[in-house]
């Protein structure tokens, strides 16, 4: 068995990674998909690795296998993202104008500069302090009764406080949703939270973003100062403490066949994070890439460093 070395893992690690999405990188893309220190031998590694017969490469884009046939659905993705963006900056801009909203950027397959045929955008939100659950509430109730329930511009699953900046699930997963997210409201904010996660540059480069992709702040701000102003004492306080709670118990109702452990990582419900993402998405992903990386070890005959 042949072991590869650092630059030439680090990349099989990268392609596996977006192997599970069926997404094939282009190779001006790998630099942001590797630590720094791999990012000068990125291109030769792939080089060496295409020869070998390791990965599909025709020149422009590569993969770990398949390039051929998950090529086109890739472009008509990244189309449709395209789309999506410019439908959606509507949508931004009213997340943006809800009381206690500090920060708004897009997470999942959008921030990639991809959507599928039944696609969504996600949102990664951060609140005021203490004010979570209000805000959570106020949008969803929002999406429910004024949007009746649909998801395609408005899927409001992750919340965070500006209080509590730092991702404590520490993997590739969140570290590539992170590096990849696309802020749409409050750069200075979104780069606070990026300082607060440096971690994940062990993982790969961190999005570079033209100034011209946050969207203007509204000049009008009266309708939220009033309502920020209305709810900023004890009687937003309390909303918000019955918000969090009413929505705990609907969810451990609902998820009851849950575990401890599950509950903590799907729908992790406290004063300063609330996640709704009951598929388990996560594990299935980070399952699914050990899955890739040790059939390929296994069919190719190699070893990756440091997996």
């Amino acid at each position: 068995m042949t072991e590869l070395g650092k630059v030439e893992s680090e990349l099989i690690k990268a392609l596996a990674y977006n192997q599970v999405f069926l997404y094939p990188l282009h190779k001006d893309e790998l630099q942001d998909w590797v630590p720094e220190d791999c990012r000068s031998e990125i291109f030769a590694a792939l080089q060496r690795l295409s020869v070998q017969g390791l990965v599909d490469f025709d020149g422009e884009f590569c993969a770990l296998e398949d390039l051929e046939a998950n090529l086109p659905r890739r472009l008509k993705g990244n189309k449709r993202a395209r789309l999506m963006l410019s439908e959606g900056e509507h949508y931004f801009k009213l997340i943006s104008s809800f009381p206690f909203v500090r920060g708004v950027f897009l997470s999942g397959s959008i921030s990639k500069q991809f959507i599928d045929d039944d696609g969504d955008i996600d949102y990664f939100i951060i609140t005021a302090r203490d004010r979570l659950w209000l805000c959570r509430t106020l949008l969803v109730l929002y999406k429910k009764i004024v949007l009746l329930n649909n998801r395609k511009f408005f899927c409001v699953n992750y919340f965070v406080t500006e209080n509590a900046l730092e991702i404590q699930e520490k993997n590739r997963f969140t570290a590539t949703e992170i590096r990849t997210l696309l802020p749409v409201y409050n750069p200075v904010l979104w780069k606070d939270f990026l300082t607060k996660n440096d971690w994940v540059l062990e993982y790969g480069a961190v999005r570079r973003v033209n100034a011209g992709a946050f969207i203007a702040e509204e000049k009008s701000k009266k309708i939220k100062s009033f309502l920020e102003n209305l709810l900023g004492g004890s009687l937003g306080l309390k909303l918000d403490h019955f918000f969090q709670k009413m929505t705990v118990k609907r969810w451990s109702s609902k998820f009851s066949d849950f575990s401890e452990e599950d509950m903590e990582l799907t729908l992790k419900s406290t004063r300063t994070v609330s996640k709704h993402h009951p598929s388990n998405f996560q594990r299935k992903v980070l399952k699914r890439l050990a899955d890739i990386i040790a059939k390929f070890e296994t069919d190719k005959n190699v070893k990756l460093a440091n997996v």
